[in-house]
């Protein structure tokens, strides 16, 4: 092991002295790609070995991913909910009647129950299992959500 760690140590420094660092090739990725290619003289079956199979390279999250569904969260769900809060504001201050309330609420619901779930099945897994959890709970989860996320459910 400590031959092939020479080997590729001495094959990065050929590499850097030969091709004079450039800022095109990180020192990083051209060190991994000298340990990489004395790994595969010492050994053929290297590659074979440890190659990431087809379902870990699509499974694999980069670092930018979370940053992502956290934005296509906030910017689908953060309309709903200003909305949401202020239709409750515009009740509180104009002291709307029950009935106009409860019309204005089931629009809103018949609204983004559909968006919500495109959303879901957009972001895929725990919010797959939340609208799950949701269409079950039709004891405080209004109606229309409960109808919509309906079809989340695995028969």
């Amino acid at each position: 092991m400590r031959a092939l760690a020479i080997i590729a140590l001495s094959s990065f420094w050929a590499t850097i002295s030969s091709t004079g660092a450039t800022s095109s090739c990180s020192p990083y990725s051209t060190l991994r790609e000298a340990i990489r290619s004395a790994l595969q003289q010492s050994n053929p079956t290297f590659s074979t070995i440890f190659s990431p199979s087809k379902l870990e390279q699509e499974s694999f999250v980069g670092p930018v991913e979370p940053v992502f569904r956290f934005v296509k969260f906030w910017t689908n769900v953060g309309p709903i909910v200003l909305h949401y809060k202020f239709t409750e504001v515009w009740f509180k201050v104009f002291n709307i009647d029950l009935s106009v309330r409860h019309e204005s609420w089931e629009a809103l619901h018949e609204k983004y129950a559909p968006a919500s779930l495109q959303f879901i099945l957009d972001l895929k897994g725990l919010f797959v299992k939340i609208g799950q959890v949701m269409s079950s709970r039709a004891d405080f989860v209004p109606i229309q959500y409960v109808d919509s996320f309906n079809m989340l459910q695995d028969s």
